[in-house]
């Protein structure tokens, strides 16, 4: 049995999950009730398996089925490449819109409006079924030069190789605009395939660093290099008010991660400031509160999303997927309601000449791509 503060701690991720969706009313109609009955719906995951997210999502696809109307079979699909953008790609330019296949994960706001090379999809035309996010966070070894033991050293550290994704994605966007905010000496290097590739990166000193988000710290890092005193969770990213003054998030239960702009204050003696933090605090308050989107391609049929919106909102709210899980990656999923969503895509684009200046240079500074081992000719 689980013990008090762990029945009130469940409790709260419940009524999280249950609030986001009593804001929602979606009507169901005839069609959207029949639509999926004896089908198979295909979930794409941008990364490779056995990842925080690949993990995640197959979690919530278990319950998805049971909730859309007409029960249909779901199962789960990897599809990475392209820093995650190789899945989106193919929803938006190949996949049937029928219905029958979505996708999970991050959009890619920055590399969209820095228009990186590769990005073939336009978020907005997507058909959104829902979104939610988890706060981020930056991993270091110990043992860099000088080793450090609480996350206000990292500024005296000589430098050091942090492994990523791609500069433009959501979770290392975040970890840089945080290091470079702090003036940290390190080296972003992308190409890295998730975190199936960027743990034993980590663990094997390959790379010293890694930005994550927190279900990849909670399931491999945490009772793992932190416990043994060989890694050192350095924040994980602020939260904001609705006036825009950053907060902790109340999910996070670790006391010894604080949230970043607590330990610039422990570092600087003052808050955050100037463009920088500016890009920060917009791209955490619109995208990455939806960096785990479901969507579905372009002109996907009405009464298909409605039926898929309705078992997203009803899977969020059911105990038997929100306990186990919130127990199992140690927070629970902050949900963001339709209307939220929509407005994120509606409005991310508009977006001021600074932070877009500021969007645009983190997401090109230091990338160095992982060079990949060339086969031997046979």
């Amino acid at each position: 049995m689980f013990n008090k503060s762990l029945k009130l701690y469940f409790s709260a991720a419940l009524a999280t999950a249950v609030g986001v969706g009593a804001s929602l009313s979606i009507s169901i109609d005839a069609n959207a009730r029949d639509y999926y009955a004896g089908k198979t719906l295909t979930m794409l995951v941008p990364n490779s398996p056995g990842g925080g997210l690949d993990l995640i999502i197959r979690a919530f696809a278990r319950h998805f089925g049971n909730h859309i109307p007409g029960k249909p079979t779901v199962i789960v699909k990897n599809m990475p490449g392209g820093g995650g953008t190789r899945s989106l790609n193919y929803l938006y330019k190949k996949a049937k819109p029928d219905g029958m296949v979505v996708s999970w994960g991050a959009w890619n706001a920055a590399g969209v409006i820095s228009k990186r090379k590769g990005i073939a999809f336009v978020p907005e035309e997507f058909g959104l079924i829902g979104g939610g996010g988890l706060p981020f966070i930056t991993l270091v070894r110990s043992d860099l030069t000088p080793k450090i033991t609480k996350a206000i050293d990292i500024i005296k550290v000589n430098k050091f190789n942090l492994g990523g994704r791609s500069a433009d994605r959501s979770l290392d966007l975040i970890g840089n605009i945080s290091l470079k905010l702090l003036n940290v000496n390190y080296k972003f290097i992308g190409g890295y395939r998730g975190m199936g590739k960027i743990k034993p990166a980590l663990l094997a000193g390959e790379v010293q660093a890694a930005n994550m988000g927190y279900i990849g710290y909670h399931l491999f890092f945490k009772d793992g290099i932190v416990k043994e005193g060989k890694g050192l969770p350095l924040w994980y990213s602020s939260s904001f008010d609705a006036s825009g003054k950053p907060i902790r998030n109340p999910k996070v239960k670790d006391s010894n991660i604080k949230p970043f702009h607590e330990v610039y204050k422990d570092v600087t003696g003052k808050a955050p400031s100037g463009p920088l933090w500016e890009a920060y605090k917009w791209y955490v308050n619109s995208v990455a509160s939806m960096s785990q989107t479901l969507f579905a391609p372009p002109r996907t049929p009405t009464e298909a999303i409605e039926a898929l919106r309705k078992g997203y909102y009803a899977t969020i709210k059911d105990p038997a997927y929100v306990i186990p899980e919130t127990k199992r990656i140690g927070i629970g999923l902050n949900f963001v309601s339709l209307e939220r969503g929509q407005q994120i895509l509606n409005t991310y684009r508009k977006v001021s000449p600074s932070v877009l200046a500021e969007i645009s240079k983190i997401s090109n500074i230091g990338i160095r791509l992982k060079k990949r081992k060339k086969k031997k000719k046979e």
